[in-house]
């Protein structure tokens, strides 16, 4: 299971930043702690991250990211982030589509149990977007909502996004923020949630990716403490004491 988050930050004065943040944990019978969950794509512009069924995550990621890559308006950033949407939606689609061999009587694949993340700096608009991907049982294919909030959590842990969700805005409310204001809040109630034994579905250390206004992205290597006993650990690996010069070496 996982918890992830997207949001628009404020860097300085009108300069913003997207920022997607996640747990790294993924169970099922056991816990895989080095897991990622934040993807760059092959245009470098924008990150995607997922929540759910690896079964189905996975391989889509994997055929998503092969086809932008193959394809130079897309890996070249030519295409519109907007107009991204539509490629995407092909290859997920036909992935889904193309899955057989199914239990006797079983007439469609079971339903994908996941939702995604795509965001990224848009040059035609000379904006930050955002979007959630989920898959629409009722049409039976995957569909794009915009996200027009400054900071969205998805996750299949209930319970746990809706806790994210209030304590951030509890948080801001605290610190008389309004949401054109946001820092690092929401990665902090993220940090808070992966601390929180009640949530056991979700944990490791904390992933971060950002996209910039010059159309580039960067994925940050977090060290991290889950306790004031442990080691520090980085995210996408294990223990480690060799300090990464190219990424983020706060330990949160």
């Amino acid at each position: 299971m996982t918890l992830a988050v997207a949001f628009r930050r404020r860097v300085i004065g009108d300069h913003y930043e997207l920022v997607f943040g996640s747990d790294s944990r993924l169970t099922g019978g056991q816990a895989n702690d080095q897991a990622q969950k934040i993807f760059q794509l092959p245009r470098k512009d924008a990150l995607f991250a997922f929540a759910g069924d690896t079964q189905y995550a996975y391989p889509l990621l994997m055929q998503m990211l092969r086809s932008i890559e193959s394809y130079p308006p897309s890996a070249e950033g030519r295409l519109a982030l907007a107009k991204e949407k539509g490629h995407i939606l092909r290859v997920f689609q036909q992935s889904y589509s193309a899955i057989h061999s199914l239990p006797i009587g079983q007439k469609y694949p079971d339903d994908p149990d996941n939702y995604f993340l795509f965001g990224g700096y848009d040059w035609v608009t000379s904006s930050f977007r955002t979007w959630l991907l989920r898959f629409d049982p009722a049409g039976r294919r995957f569909v794009f909502n915009s996200i027009r909030k400054s900071y969205f959590f998805i996750g299949d842990d209930e319970p746990a996004r809706k806790y994210a969700v209030g304590e951030a805005n509890r948080l801001l409310r605290r610190r008389g923020k309004s949401t054109s204001e946001i820092n690092y809040e929401p990665l902090e109630v993220l940090s808070e949630v992966i601390r929180n034994s009640s949530y056991t579905s979700i944990g490791g250390a904390p992933q971060v990716g950002k996209a910039y206004k010059f159309l580039k992205t960067q994925l940050f290597q977090v060290k991290w403490a889950p306790n004031e006993s442990a080691p520090c650990s980085m995210s996408y690996r294990g223990p480690s004491t060799v300090a990464d010069r190219a990424m983020l070496m706060a330990c949160i």
